[in-house]
């Protein structure tokens, strides 16, 4: 899904740099910011960077794959004071795998499972990207989130940008005008449910 992985050129913003633009974005009122990567629980000490962030900005998220959401992970972020955590799952368990690599579905319910019990106060968000590997099956993934008691937040693909000397090309996609149509049926249908916390529009 995210692109970051093909780029030649592997970074991370610095720890010190990191705290002066967060201390910055306070002083300006920012009131939400979103930790990512590619993967952000590679980055070495990032729980110095989210409690930094928790320390200037009232609300931080932290998005992952979940497949280093240890339970010593999970209490190490509760001592952070994070707010949200976005856990990524594309499909249920075949088609996520496909997408993420084998096992990764299971090592997502883990993540969540661990933040459930080592870090309660920490809300968990299920973030799918709605691709044409995923249309058939949207609803029973919602199901699916559903029955975790967590909460469900839905992205559409889109073009990722192109790395000078990209390690390799981007997965060819397209949706139907037929999935176009059923996919209209299904945002009505996710729209009623109330741990959906994508916007009515």
């Amino acid at each position: 899904m995210c692109n970051i992985w093909r780029d030649p050129q592997e970074a991370t913003l610095p720890l010190e740099d990191f705290k002066k633009i967060i201390k910055e974005a306070g002083e300006l009122w920012c009131f939400f910011a979103s930790l990512s990567g590619g993967e952000s629980l590679i980055i070495k000490d990032i729980l110095s960077y989210v409690s930094y962030a928790k320390s200037h900005i009232p609300y931080v998220n932290l998005v992952t794959n979940g497949l280093l959401l240890s339970q010593e992970m999970a209490k190490g972020l509760a001592e952070t004071g994070l707010d949200t955590i976005s856990i990524s799952i594309d499909g249920l368990e075949k088609t996520h795998d496909t997408i993420r690599g084998e096992g990764s579905f299971a090592k997502a319910l883990e993540a969540i499972n661990n933040i459930k019990i080592n870090a309660p106060r920490i809300k968990v968000i299920v973030n799918t990207v709605i691709s044409q590997w995923n249309i058939e099956e949207l609803i029973k993934l919602a199901d699916m989130v559903e029955s975790q008691g967590v909460y469900h937040k839905f992205q559409p693909i889109f073009d990722q940008p192109y790395f000078h000397g990209q390690l390799s090309q981007s997965e060819p996609w397209k949706i139907s005008n037929s999935q176009i149509e059923k996919l209209k049926e299904i945002v009505e249908r996710l729209k009623a449910r109330k741990n959906v916390v994508n916007s009515k529009y």
